[in-house]
């Protein structure tokens, strides 16, 4: 299944659209939330559509949204020599267009490049496509139809039977990464047969896993040994071995207060 930088996005209906699209990800990719539209129709608008600045240095970049079949050479050469014209000077000149890649025009900016007062880009739909892709949030703006699946990262995982009296658990034990926005930092505790689980933060309390691993002693008993760990990767870096723990006096005086028949 393709990730969202590899979705091909139908081209917007008209201009004005793509012109607010094109807005909306050049806020993103300059992480200049201030970065507008540049005038109305009718307007001179020296070859731009959309400005902002980038940049510790805070360059001004410019782009031209071109809603095309196909982009030539010339069309890059005429767009570029009308941005001169904006002040403050351009650092950066951007063509954004709804027409597939060509060579001729992809030549044509990296000779204005070479040769002209700043760097000239022509983003082609199939770039324009791939930068969307990586900010979810425009994609469901702009292309709500679309179902978005992010990819936030691996997961590792330790499958683990853990026997408590007479009861077995099995259970699947996975480290969500630290940087995750909800959840970042705990262990996703999975019991394979009752087909539960629950986010447990190493050093919680065995409440959190009532109705995951049975009743309240065995919540108690997982926990415990769950918190002896330092951090998840303490745990994920055990191989395939037998391991057993008994509950401290500590421990058990801390049962017997929460009312358990230790």
């Amino acid at each position: 299944m393709p990730s969202n930088h590899q979705l091909d996005f139908p081209p917007p209906q008209d201009w004005q659209e793509f012109q607010r699209m094109t807005c909306d990800l050049f806020r993103k990719v300059w992480r200049d939330p201030h970065a507008q539209e540049f005038g109305t129709q009718g307007q001179r608008q020296h070859g731009l559509d959309v400005y902002g600045v980038t940049g510790k240095k805070k360059r001004v970049e410019g782009v031209q949204c071109k809603r095309t079949r196909r982009l030539t050479a010339e069309a890059v050469k005429e767009e570029y020599e009308k941005s001169r014209a904006f002040r403050p000077k351009l650092s950066r000149f951007i063509l954004a267009t709804t027409a597939r890649r060509n060579t001729e025009a992809q030549q044509a900016a990296t000779e204005l490049t070479l040769s002209g007062d700043y760097p000239c880009c022509a983003m082609f739909w199939e770039d324009f496509c791939a930068r969307m892709g990586r900010y979810p949030k425009l994609i469901r703006k702009h292309y709500p139809q679309f179902v978005v699946v992010q990819m936030l990262g691996d997961a590792a995982s330790k499958l683990v039977r853990l026997e408590v009296d007479t009861d077995s658990f099995e259970m699947i034990l996975t480290a969500i990464p630290e940087g995750e926005d909800h959840y970042g930092g705990t262990i996703l505790v999975s019991d394979l047969l009752c087909r539960k689980c629950e986010t447990y933060r190493l050093g919680g309390h065995y409440s959190r896993l009532e109705g995951i691993v049975g009743n309240r002693w065995r919540a108690f008993v997982v926990s415990t040994w769950l918190n002896r760990f330092k951090s998840a990767e303490d745990l994920l870096r055990l191989g395939k071995e037998v391991l057993s723990f008994n509950l401290s006096e500590e421990e058990r005086r801390e049962g017997r207060g929460e009312g358990l028949a230790l």
